[in-house]
Formats: C-alpha cells, structure tokens, sequence
C-alpha cells in the first residue's frame, strides 16, 4: 500500500470515528450512554467508542434502553450463519462481520437522530471509514459539514477517552456532552 494512499485511509477512519462522537454530542439532550474501548487500541487513528447501552428519554420523561452491543452481537451471529451458508469461510465471514458491527453502531445512531429530526447524508463508507463528504442537517435547519464533523468529533472523542482513561466502561449522563461542549467549544482551537 502507498503512502499516499495509507494517508488517506488513515483520515477517513479519522472522520468516521469523529462522526460517530459527532452523533453521541447531538444524541446527548435525550441520550444517556455507557460506553467502553474497543477490544484492539488503534495507533494511527483515532479510537473507536464502543457504544454498549443507550437509555432514550422521551418527551414524556419515559424512558427505554437499548442494549446496543448485545443487539449487534446477535446480529452478527446470524450474518455469519447466513455468510458461511452462502459458501463464505469462517474466517472470511468473521472478516466481514467485524467491519460490520461498527458500522451497525453508527447506523442505529443515526436512525435515532432521524426520529428526533436531524437528517445526516454521505454517500459512501468502506472499510476504512468515510469516504466522502458528509452533512448533518440540525433541527433549525442549520448544516455541519465535514471540517465541523472532524474538529467537533476528534474534541469530544478526546473526552470520552479521557474519561474512560482507567475503566473498562463508562456512563455518559443524558447532557454531558452537550454541556461539556458548550463549556469548551470557545477554548478549543
């Protein structure tokens, strides 16, 4: 693999993981999350937040909680069942299902967001992250685009990770983010 073309595997794992803190800033007002490392410690990228249970509160102040991690699990125990049926080979459809489960995690994030009426749009994601560009339209119509996604996502990723810094997991309460980052935005450079 050139350089050139490591670089730009590099930058768009990059986004990709700063979109998915991206997702978790504009989920926090009804969001509360627990979340942990990932099994592998990544050297040349940004690390990926692995969200394991999502408590929703809803306008109504009820609440539901999803267990992200053990829905994805499962999910990906019948993709291996129906990749191998298909002729795939045990390492090949575990190969697959890996670059899957991450992938599950953000699109479950993003349907969430659609129901509170935030729309995200990008065209193409591979195996190393996004590819493309990508917009997220707020609720007051307003758009981040990919340099906002990069800078707002790579600050709260940042957090998160420092918060995480001695334990396996931890709970992000319902605001966090959104006040951690109001608190921070006009700091950070």
């Amino acid at each position: 693999m050139s350089n050139s073309t490591e670089i730009k595997n590099v930058q768009e794992r990059n986004l990709y993981i700063a979109y998915q803190s991206v997702l978790m800033l504009l989920l926090s007002p009804s969001t509360s999350f627990i979340i942990g490392k990932p099994s592998h410690r990544a050297t040349k990228t940004l690390n990926f937040i692995v969200v394991k249970e999502l408590l929703v509160y809803e306008e109504d102040n009820k609440t539901f909680s999803i267990h992200l991690k053990e829905l994805i699990k499962e999910r990906a125990k019948q993709m291996i069942i129906d990749l191998k049926e298909k002729g795939r080979s045990e390492l090949a459809a575990q190969r697959v299902v890996n670059y899957e489960k991450s992938r599950d995690s953000i699109d479950f994030l993003e349907d969430l967001l659609y129901l509170q009426g935030i729309n995200v749009a990008h065209k193409k994601v591979n195996r190393f992250g996004l590819g493309c560009n990508v917009e997220i339209q707020l609720q007051d119509k307003s758009i981040w685009r990919r340099r906002v996604i990069q800078f707002i996502g790579e600050q709260i990723n940042t957090y998160l990770y420092k918060r995480m810094e001695k334990q396996k997991e931890v709970e992000i309460k319902r605001n966090e983010l959104t006040i951690w980052w109001e608190n921070n935005k006009n700091n950070l450079k």
